[in-house]
């Protein structure tokens, strides 16, 4: 269950803490065990601006996801994600064995009836000729920015993760499209502004992203 932390904390206290013992019912189905303590440390923690982690009766946590309060299932810790990069065929497909996904390639003939917006997340249009191979994946690295769709400058990818809402336990297990010049495609979630289709675009390179 997310909460809006901004809300939270404008409310009356009471109220606060009914919308946090709300969270946990629903959830676990009662709140015999969840103590006044808990819920004033869940409060006390989205006053500040440090990280939040708190651990609740049962199985649940409560921490902060991008302004968000969550509250639900304390997340397994998974294996770490060695870093890995791998040649892109086009076309073509590879397996990322370190995620277990596979990215493909496909170039067909861009053509005036082509429908762009019915790709879906996982799958997007590139417009090779902004591409300077060879292609690669591979998962992030320090340092890491490029120019997302629509946007006008630059962005470091841990920001554009931030702000697109992305767990910190899901940032290495993103698959990141690359060519000589830097980012191509956040796997799933963006394109970069440079491939874009355009009126000029004349063959249409499809990534897809096969989870």
């Amino acid at each position: 269950i997310r909460m809006k932390t901004s809300v939270l904390k404008a409310l009356d206290r009471a109220l606060a803490r009914r919308l946090v013992r709300e969270a946990v019912r629903t959830l676990q189905g009662e709140t015999r065990s969840l103590t006044f303590d808990h819920v004033e440390n869940v409060l006390d923690g989205i006053a500040g601006s440090g990280p939040l982690g708190l651990d609740l009766p049962g199985t649940l946590r409560a921490r902060r996801e991008s302004g968000d309060l969550v509250v639900g299932l304390a997340p397994a810790p998974g294996p770490a994600v060695p870093d890995y990069e791998y040649p892109l065929p086009v076309p073509g497909s590879v397996h990322l064995a370190e995620i277990g996904f596979n990215i493909t390639t496909e170039l067909v003939d861009w053509s005036p009836d082509f429908d762009l917006t019915g790709l879906g997340p996982d799958r997007e249009a590139v417009d090779p000729a902004g591409l300077l191979p060879p292609l690669m994946v591979r998962n992030r690295r320090p340092g890491d920015r490029f120019r997302p769709l629509g946007m006008t400058g630059t962005k470091k990818l841990h920001d554009f993760f931030i702000d697109a809402k992305v767990p910190a336990r899901q940032r290495s297990q993103t698959p990141l499209v690359v060519d000589e010049h830097g980012l191509v495609w956040v796997g799933g979630l963006r394109l970069a502004d440079r491939v874009k289709i355009t009126t000029k675009t004349r063959r249409i390179l499809l990534l897809g992203l096969d989870r």
